[in-house]
């Protein structure tokens, strides 16, 4: 412990020896230069020109004694101004003292420490101070042991001494930054180097807080009703509170809700709470009710934290927000889009801000949300399926369209440059177009049939989608009365996602005179064009039959 001791004690009494000599020689120089100056001076000018030569010697005495902190330089330099005033050279006196005060002044520049650093807890925290420009003796401290004045750990002369040492606490770098090897709660506090630059010089004394950093069990704001999403949707009634929490972090980490709009972000009120049941770690809270205040279908709010740098990953969360007292319904537009084709749905014709697509099929079940978005510069685009794409102007696309797509679509939308908003219903019916055949004929050729005058016809249509009426016609009103056809049999088959139909009709010749006859099988839905299609076959009649 006496060792330990000596780096003050030492240091004490060799400061106190080199002081008075350097008293004892400014005296003297101050004593030669008054007594040769009144020797070689007039006696009408004596007065002015002592006080003169020893003001400048004096202050050039004080600024050597101040700004030099090495004896062996005090000493020299006091010599010097000794033989300057002797020689009466007060203008070298003066350069130097310029010198001293240009060179010296600059203080401990050559130590970088930034008085703050963080540390994670359960890592090797180094306290980065590094002297450049060389050191004699370093000493690191705690406030207990600078109480003890017994430092951790100590650098002399490249030589590592100290009881951090011999715990395995603490270590120190060549270049005098002190390691803590294992960093803990206990390591929160304040640090001080005495850096010695030569031996008997005054120490620099720097002091560091250590922050121990303990990073939050998630590595972003959490959204209480978005689990652990950084991004969700949620429909909520004017009023309702939303939270957002970041846990188990350390120091604290503050939060607070903005409503992000085209224009920027807009602060809300919110509610703070900050709460530590240990003492060790802190548990951050806020909660807004101001979900609607700036919009009227949708808001998009955002839960920032503010804290130290790299405690958290991503330092904003948001929640894509649906106003559930919204009641205004529109009339569905109805699209059929051809299996595998493009599908593309329009929001709106003006320019949206804020927008969600939503989906049920079409008994108004099995409900999804497919997307939403926020179009401005610092916007959350969301696309929840990867079989659906959100266009810039709100319209979502699909690029291959398949019977899955079918349903019913919802738009919510918001424009906040134009300040209004609204939603859009559209029902997709998906179709896969086929075409029918007359039992006895091929598909691709013109078919003629020898028919008896009474009879039978079938029809059918495979791999359809939706399941279709068959029915059969002559080309023109005229000739439909010259046959008549009666018991049909509809039979439908399911074949994964389309259907077989057949038409099964008997038939009679009511004109006995016809012997030729162009019938035609079609298909038909909801009179629809779209799905409409046809096979036509001629029938011989034989007359004698």
């Amino acid at each position: 412990m006496a060792h330990h001791h000596m780096v003050y004690h030492g240091f004490f009494e060799k400061r106190v020896i080199n002081s008075i000599i350097i008293i004892i020689t400014a005296i003297v120089i101050v004593i030669v230069t008054v007594t040769v100056t009144v020797a070689v001076t007039a006696t009408a000018t004596v007065t002015v020109t002592v006080t003169v030569t020893v003001t400048v010697t004096v202050t050039v005495i004080v600024t050597v004694i101040v700004t030099c902190r090495d004896f062996k330089i005090q000493i020299l330099l006091l010599i010097v101004v000794m033989m300057s005033t002797l020689l009466k050279m007060d203008w070298f006196c003066i350069l130097l003292l310029n010198f001293l005060l240009t060179t010296f002044s600059k203080g401990d520049g050559s130590i970088k420490c930034n008085s703050v650093q963080h540390f994670q807890i359960g890592t090797t925290g180094v306290i980065e101070c590094s002297f450049q420009d060389g050191f004699y003796t370093v000493a690191w401290y705690n406030p207990d042991s600078l109480a003890e004045q017994t430092p951790l750990v100590r650098l002399v002369d490249g030589v590592k001494i100290g009881r951090g040492l011999s715990t395995g606490e603490f270590d120190i770098r060549l270049d005098g930054s002190l390691i803590i090897n294992n960093v803990t709660l206990l390591h929160n506090t304040n640090f001080t180097a005495l850096v010695f630059p030569s031996e008997g010089d005054e120490p620099i004394k720097i002091i560091v807080e250590v922050v121990v950093v303990v990073k939050p069990s998630t590595s972003f704001p959490v959204v209480d009703i978005c689990l652990n999403q950084t991004m969700c949707y949620a429909r909520l009634g004017h009023g309702t509170g939303v939270s957002c929490h970041i846990a188990k972090s350390r120091p604290a980490i503050k939060l607070s809700w903005v409503a992000r709009t085209i224009s920027g972000d807009i602060q809300i009120s919110s509610k703070s709470d900050i709460v530590s049941p240990d003492g060790s770690v802190f548990t951050s809270r806020a909660t807004t009710n101001e979900i609607f205040l700036h919009s009227r279908f949708l808001s998009l709010l955002v839960c920032k934290a503010e804290g130290i740098s790299g405690m958290v990953l991503k330092n904003e969360s948001a929640i894509f927000i649906e106003n559930a007292e919204n009641l205004l319904v529109t009339q569905p537009t109805v699209v059929y889009a051809q299996k595998h084709s493009t599908l593309e749905v329009a929001c709106s014709k003006e320019n949206v801000s804020l927008v969600v697509w939503k989906k049920t099929d079409l008994q108004g079940e099995k409900f999804q949300i497919l997307s939403y978005a926020a179009f401005f510069e610092t916007g959350f685009p969301v696309v929840n399926s990867n079989d659906y794409m959100l266009k810039d102007d709100g319209s979502l696309l699909v690029s291959a369209v398949e019977t899955y797509h079918e349903g019913s679509y919802g738009c919510i939308y918001e424009s906040q440059s134009a300040g209004f908003g609204g939603t859009k219903t559209i029902d997709v019916f998906i179709y896969v177009p086929a075409q029918p055949v007359v039992q006895g004929c091929s598909r691709h050729q013109h078919c003629v049939l020898e028919a008896p005058k009474v009879g039978n016809l079938t029809c059918v249509v495979k791999g359809i989608r939706p399941r279709v009426q068959l029915e059969w016609k002559t080309r023109s009103e005229e000739e439909s009365n010259l046959i008549s056809f009666s018991d049909h049999q509809l039979t439908t088959n399911s074949n994964g996602d389309v259907f077989d139909i057949i038409l099964n009709s008997k038939y009679y010749l009511k004109e006995s005179s016809t012997t030729r006859l162009t019938i035609q099988c079609i298909t038909s839905y909801n009179s629809h064009e779209i799905l409409k299609s046809s096979a036509e076959v001629d029938l011989i009649f034989d007359s004698g039959k």
